[in-house]
């Protein structure tokens, strides 16, 4: 649904003239933007809060080259929703509203833009593949597997965007941390059940796209360790 579709509903349904709606809607949404600049913050009780927020520069990495970036200080605004919110769209049982949807389309625009390491094929299509590989208790994970180490992306920004803690903690334990070895690595993936699955899922991809030697030996090391953990 988009801006128009909303003010031809609200016409439809108090009688008032469309021209006169579109303007009062575009007259609210401005309205709340210059609150969000100058207060910081705009809350609408059991509807949700949006929130100013200054993320930090942070270092990620370029999945197409595998170097370290610094992303810039950047500006953005999230929404958490209210209680009652919450409660009406779990009880309206849409598939829209199920992690997994949430995990795609969170995953999608995190990625947009960005290409595999053939230059010429997106991404996301690598999440997807990997996602379509494991049930679907653990598709959020797969979907989500690359935002923390990839993009922009922080736990926070997932958590306030209603992805569950335990999908955020698999994802963590598959985001390469600063400072550790491949050995350790593959320790707080093993010890995470569902990451585990994941990971599993992620190297049978990665080893479908004609890897380097390099990269060959290091999925070897951790399919054994898998293995050895007895991930199937």
């Amino acid at each position: 649904m988009t801006k128009n579709d909303i003010a031809l509903k609200i016409a439809a349904e108090t009688g008032l003239h469309q021209t006169q709606v579109k303007r009062i809607v575009q007259m609210t949404l401005d309205g709340m933007i210059d609150c969000i600049i100058s207060e910081g913050s705009l809350e609408f009780r059991n509807f949700g809060i949006f929130k100013a927020k200054t993320l930090a520069p942070r270092k990620a990495r370029n999945p197409k080259t595998g170097d370290k970036v610094m992303l810039p200080e950047r500006k953005t605004v999230r929404f958490k929703p209210g209680k009652a919110m919450e409660e009406r769209i779990l009880r309206s049982g849409s598939a829209d509203t199920t992690v997994i949807e949430l995990a795609k389309r969170i995953a999608s625009k995190a990625h947009a833009g960005q290409m595999r390491k053939d230059g010429v094929t997106p991404y996301i299509a690598h999440p997807e593949t990997v996602a379509a590989a494991v049930p679907d208790e653990f598709k959020p994970i797969a979907w989500l597997h690359d935002v923390l180490e990839d993009t922009e992306l922080t736990d926070e920004d997932l958590r306030e965007q209603g992805i569950p803690d335990a999908v955020i903690e698999a994802v963590q334990a598959l985001t390469k941390v600063d400072g550790e070895s491949y050995e350790q690595y593959l320790d707080r993936v093993v010890a995470n059940p569902a990451a585990a699955r994941v990971k599993k899922a992620d190297i049978a991809h990665n080893l479908s796209g004609q890897p380097s030697e390099k990269a060959k030996a290091k999925y070897a090391v951790a399919l054994k360790r898998l293995a050895e953990a007895g991930i199937e």
